[in-house]
């Protein structure tokens, strides 16, 4: 089995198996990627509400920005995720 040699903790080695790296990444990913979908729904609901409100054109602008914004970090995050399950599910 491989196993990767990092850091020395007061002279003692530390041997991180390769896919606890993997799980290391996979975990903050999904929190990321709940964080920016839900913000994504946030800003849908806010433009939303301020086009049935009548709002002004450029307020509505900038919201729309934000949710074209917020969706493709999602998506981005998504695809990285996705990426990771997949590699961690192809290790011993």
């Amino acid at each position: 089995m491989l196993a990767i040699r990092c850091c020395s903790l007061a002279s003692a080695e530390v041997e991180v198996q390769p896919h606890s790296m993997i799980s290391w990444g996979v975990d903050p990913l999904s929190k990321e990627l709940e964080l920016y979908g839900k913000e994504a729904e946030d800003q849908s609901s806010k433009v939303d509400k301020l086009v049935a409100e009548g709002a002004d054109e450029y307020d509505i602008k900038k919201q729309k920005q934000g949710l074209s914004e917020a969706t493709q970090e999602s998506s981005m995050y998504k695809e990285a995720s996705d990426a990771l399950q997949k590699a961690k599910l192809a290790l011993p």
